[in-house]
């Protein structure tokens, strides 16, 4: 066992010490696959991360995987209605024990602004809708579990109904009526971007608030909506069950419609990006093996000036085994450390802030690190380059006669 270990300890010096003396000839010989691996790690990784965006950009309109929306429309819209809806989703809520729900009703009204009345999109939403639909928020604060105790509703708005406002400074805690009515006022606690400009004002509201502030027949009109983010697995089973119990507590007076939103409902788990990725990935893979190719060419030239060497070494005792193990191993150690020189490169210049801000403009608001996979497939790809372009410099090294290559 120690024998084995000092042979391939020392087959690892031996091929180091040979990578040090001929440092200039790997370095340029080399240069070519740390450029083709930092090409592969990066077109993978930045594919990843515009995959991120676009899953980002869908979570903001259709949930997370997986949404479910629950449409309830009673047929005669009074508030004995409305309140029978939202006994019942509270009691499947229970009985499920889903932690993420909300209420997401939207009506439209008009809002009372300094330059006269507007009309304005408002939701009604609980506080899960935030990590429900990756709400991006711009300043102040998100609903807290204490707002409905306030006595003026809060409301979240985005950048249309902020400037309509005047855009005071949110600490200052600006406040606004809905139809011009004082006992109908809000306070803005936070703004936010909108996913689509719709070109009008729009605002979130607490269920409470909406109940004291909003007219009647605006919540009417609407029904009730709800979202929930269930685990993907019990998706089918729950949409199920969702309707039946919902049915079976409001009766035939309330329509009732389970569906699911979120986009793994529409892609059926298809990767939109796939042929931009295997663009990439096809490109990159050409760099690596025009790289490979001239690594190979270098790696069997430099080989045929070095059979003296080789020559020397067998007459002293090397065997076979020990000759085509250190040729090529010095290769791979090559390769290995371009590899990883590589994908520091990838690494760097997606960190960039410029190539972040880039991403950022395309919708990725929460960016992973560097995907492992990504440095994983360069540093793999460096590794088989090292063997393939080391292989047939070890087996001509490992073929020369001893007396021919000491003679040449």
């Amino acid at each position: 066992m120690n024998a084995m270990v000092t042979s391939v300890l020392g087959v690892l010096v031996e091929a180091w010490q040979e990578i040090r003396v001929h440092r200039a000839r790997v370095l340029l010989s080399l240069l070519g696959v740390a450029i083709a691996v930092c090409a592969l790690s990066a077109s993978v990784a930045a594919a990843s991360l515009a995959q991120q965006a676009i899953a980002e950009q869908n979570e903001v309109s259709g949930g997370r995987d997986a949404t479910l929306s629950i449409n309830a429309y009673p047929s005669d819209a009074s508030p004995a209605a409305l309140d029978a809806i939202d006994e019942a989703w509270a009691k499947s809520v229970e009985r499920h024990r889903m932690d993420f729900v909300s209420n997401v009703t939207n009506t439209g009204l008009s809002v009372r602004f300094p330059s006269g009345a507007v009309e304005t999109n408002v939701t009604i939403v609980n506080p899960s809708y935030l990590e429900m639909h990756r709400v991006r928020l711009t300043d102040g604060t998100w609903f807290a579990a204490d707002d409905d105790e306030r006595l003026v509703p809060a409301v979240v708005v985005d950048e249309h109904f902020y400037e309509a406002l005047g855009s005071p400074p949110l600490d200052s805690h600006p406040v606004t009526s809905i139809d011009g009515d004082p006992a109908h006022r809000v306070v803005v606690i936070g703004t936010f971007t909108p996913p689509y400009d719709m070109g009008m004002p729009a605002a979130y509201i607490l269920p409470d608030g909406a109940e004291r502030v909003l007219p009647h027949d605006a919540l009417a009109a609407s029904g009730r909506t709800f979202e929930a983010w269930v685990p993907p697995a019990d998706i089918d089973v729950l949409m199920g069950q969702l309707e039946a119990e919902m049915r079976a507590s409001l009766g035939s007076s309330v329509s009732v419609d389970v569906s699911r939103t979120d986009a793994a409902a529409y892609t059926n788990g298809e990767d939109p990006l796939l042929p931009l990725r295997m663009l990439t990935n096809a490109v990159a893979v050409v760099i690596l093996v025009l790289g490979a190719l001239s690594l190979l060419n270098i790696s069997v030239v430099t080989m045929r000036q070095r059979i003296r060497e080789v020559g020397i070494r067998r007459s002293f005792g090397a065997s076979s085994a020990r000759v085509f193990s250190a040729v090529l191993l010095e290769s791979v150690l090559g390769t290995l450390v371009a590899g990883f020189a590589g994908v520091t490169a990838a690494v760097l210049i997606l960190s960039m802030p410029s190539v972040r801000e880039l991403f950022a403009a395309g919708g990725l608001s929460d960016p992973p690190p560097f995907p492992m996979d990504a440095a994983f497939l360069g540093i793999g790809s460096a590794l088989a380059v090292g063997v393939l372009a080391g292989a047939l410099p070890a087996t001509i090294a490992v073929r020369v006669k001893v007396i021919d290559a000491i003679r040449s």
